[in-house]
């Protein structure tokens, strides 16, 4: 996907280069805007107003339910003008542009991961289960002899799962 460009409608073209896993993801959660925007998305994939952001980012940094105007503006203006630009470029964000609109993009979880390290905790010991649980079955039903399973060789069926559960565990460590 290096150097591919895509239109995002009006004027506006973006250039998205190769997304370097760390270096990417941290000048993007550099700032606390951006961190807001990504922490808000992760509990509403439904699409948010960026008004509502801002007003939200307003409120919070102003520590007031109730905003002055020009803390709303400021952060209305500073998430229009570079805050959802630089999400879009980096494929993190993707902004509906007629209905003002934020939705998480495709590389968000690689995002919000690192700001919930949890989740990508639970996520990959959930395939690794998996893959565990699967190998058990599969083992434990040839040892059974149950007749479709059981002509594969136990260990046949041990090394496939197992090397299955290192294959997932090396590509989620290269991957970042």
């Amino acid at each position: 996907m290096a150097n591919e460009s895509a239109s995002l409608g009006g004027d506006r073209t973006v250039v998205n280069d190769a997304f370097t896993a760390e270096d990417g993801v941290f000048d993007i959660l550099q700032n606390d805007r951006r961190r807001m925007v990504i922490h808000a998305l992760a509990s509403d994939d439904s699409g948010i107003p960026v008004d509502r952001l801002a007003q939200r980012i307003a409120a919070r940094e102003t520590d007031d339910d109730d905003p002055p105007e020009r803390a709303y503006k400021s952060a209305y203006v500073g998430l229009q003008q570079t805050h959802v630009p630089k999400l879009v470029d980096a494929e993190v964000v993707w902004f509906d542009e007629e209905k003002g609109l934020l939705y998480p993009g495709p590389r968000f979880e690689d995002v919000a991961a690192y700001l919930d390290p949890q989740t990508a905790h639970k996520q990959r010991i959930s395939l690794e289960f998996g893959l565990g649980l699967a190998g058990l079955l599969a083992t434990g039903s040839a040892l059974a002899g149950v007749p479709v399973v059981s002509a594969i060789p136990v260990a046949y069926w041990a090394m496939l799962f197992l090397g299955a559960v290192f294959a997932a565990s090396v590509y989620r460590s290269l991957a970042g």
